[in-house]
């Protein structure tokens, strides 16, 4: 038995075929797409990070849902996408909570909403394990049959994937809202300098990782200096915060943070992260660092993959999917199938 990782890069939804060498799950880790920002304005905020380890319903060649969070735009509606992984149905997975009941094998729910297929569900008197197999609205279908009455029904979305939060252009990185068993936030991007004329920039928020939160982006100062960048997250460290225009210098496996300039130069680039390594082809992916700042109205640097913010004037970095399993040692099996 060998253990295989797998890299899901392209953006918006598909569909992915578990490869035939499949035989057990390892982790589904996701980073959201990193936030824009405009010229002469606060950085964008880096993606954040979800795993779980615990996905059901996989075997060798069976169909599972994803997106992949794109990039934020560098303008005032800059925010990115949301990256999930659904091993049922082609939907972001969802926690749910809501009064119900169980005849047999019908579960009746007061509220429908964020039931989905493939949860597992728990409540006072619900067998341990019980799965929702079929349904929709407020009648769902469950495996084991078992009688329980009126209580408080509940479910995570962990078992069914994982949803990573993606950065604002608000300057707000990805949040802890989204579905994992481990969940980490992306930084923050800095603030724009105070007062008029030509201020610069805050540098990008650092997207978060295995090993913690994404660093925080430096504001800007005056109309000098755009902020840093804050670094991505690490193996097994937090992202390191930009300080003023010096980008955040990232622990191991973490993109570092861009520098913030007067102008946009190749210093204002955020780096990419190195986590991961992709059985197929030994290339390398992790947390990016968030780009630097600009004090000028010109173009500042691109941000680190996956999931770094920008600093002011720039797109995000777009999200990833890191699918890691064990394989068997008899198949040859090398790469996957994603349909779009």
């Amino acid at each position: 038995m060998a253990v295989k990782t797998i890299f899901i890069t392209t953006t918006g939804a598909s569909t992915f075929i578990v490869p035939g060498d499949f035989l057990s799950i390892v982790s589904v880790a996701a980073i959201g797409g990193g936030g824009g920002a405009p010229a002469q304005s606060q950085g964008g905020g880096g993606g954040a990070y979800s795993a779980s380890t615990g996905v059901l319903g996989l075997s060798a060649g069976s169909t599972a849902y994803c997106s992949v969070g794109v990039a934020g735009a560098a303008s005032p509606s800059g925010s990115a996408g949301d990256t999930w992984f659904n091993a049922y149905t082609n939907t972001a997975p969802n926690n749910f909570s809501t009064t119900g009941s169980i005849s047999g094998t019908t579960l009746t729910v007061t509220s429908g909403t964020g039931v989905q297929i493939g949860q597992v569900i728990t409540g006072t008197g619900v067998t341990a394990g019980t799965q929702i197999t079929a349904g929709s609205g407020t009648s769902w279908t469950v495996t084991p049959s078992q009688t329980v009455a009126s209580t408080t029904i509940s479910s995570t979305g962990t078992m069914l994937g994982v949803t990573a939060r993606g950065g604002q252009n608000s300057g707000n990185g990805g949040n802890t809202g989204g579905i994992g068993t481990t969940k980490f936030a992306g930084g923050d991007g800095g603030a724009k300098a105070s007062g008029g004329g030509n201020n610069a920039g805050g540098g990008g928020g650092g997207a978060a990782g295995p090993g913690g939160n994404g660093g925080n982006g430096g504001a800007g100062t005056g109309n000098t200096l755009g902020g840093g960048g804050g670094s991505g997250a690490g193996t097994s460290s937090a992202g390191v915060a930009a300080v003023a225009s010096v980008g955040g210098t990232a622990p191991t496996g973490g993109g570092n943070g861009g520098t913030g300039t007067l102008s946009s130069n190749a210093s204002n680039a955020g780096s990419p992260g190195s986590v991961w390594t992709q059985t197929s082809n030994s290339a390398t992916a992790g947390p990016g660092g968030g780009s630097g700042g600009v004090a000028s109205g010109t173009t500042g640097g691109a941000s680190g993959l996956y999931g770094g913010g920008s600093g002011s004037g720039n797109t995000g970095a777009q999200g990833i999917i890191v699918f890691t399993y064990d394989a068997s040692a008899t198949s040859n099996t090398a790469d996957f199938f994603l349909l779009m």
